[in-house]
């Protein structure tokens, strides 16, 4: 009995010994940095703002972190995700930025009973990072388009498509969010601007 315990308790080390620990996966959050504008229009000042449910493709509406590499292989990262889904992300930041703006009298998102004046759809058609076939380079594309609808006319007031591109600061993950964080502050500071215009 005393002979098994050792084998026993000598097999369980070897075992435990070769065991290869797990990488941690690491959650990113995005923080696009925008341009507030004081906006000097009066159109909109007096009416509230309800942003939609924001549409994508299945792949963003979960918190994997994905990337392409040449133009038509999508890989998805083993150790990086994103902290809540990309359609959630996105329509958090269009919420406090489109609020920072204060172009409307109020902005809610969708499951706020409020009534409100105007409603805003948003349909996020690219958030990707792109590497090169060598994966020696990187950029991120970001493609939104926004529609505002006039809800008491049930009337399309006016639609516009945004898109930028920024190269990552480095090859990985992180960089791509880096990336992709400072695009989508700069599709978010392209929004105010022309929204302020059909406000006018």
């Amino acid at each position: 009995m005393k002979k098994r315990t050792i084998y026993g308790v000598l097999l369980a080390f070897l075992v435990g010994g070769c065991s290869t620990a797990t990488p941690p996966i690491i959650e990113y959050k995005l923080t696009p940095e925008y341009n507030i504008e004081s906006f000097k229009v009066d159109g909109c000042k007096e009416n509230s703002l309800k942003i939609a449910k924001v549409f994508t493709q299945k792949s963003l509406e979960s918190s994997d972190m994905n990337y392409m590499i040449g133009k038509n292989k999508q890989y998805k990262f083993t150790q990086s995700i994103w902290t809540q889904s990309l359609d959630k992300a996105v329509g958090d930041e269009l919420l406090n930025y489109l609020r920072d703006t204060k172009i409307f009298k109020s902005v809610q998102l969708f499951k706020s009973r409020s009534k409100s004046e105007y409603l805003l759809e948003t349909n996020v058609e690219k958030f990707i990072q792109h590497f090169s076939k060598d994966e020696k380079k990187s950029y991120v594309e970001v493609v939104i388009t926004l529609t505002l609808l006039d809800v008491k006319n049930n009337r399309l007031i006016d639609s516009h498509s945004f898109s930028s591109k920024v190269e990552s600061s480095s090859i990985d993950a992180e960089g791509g969010v880096d990336a992709l964080s400072d695009a989508l502050g700069d599709v978010l500071t392209q929004s105010g601007s022309w929204l302020s215009g059909v406000c006018r």
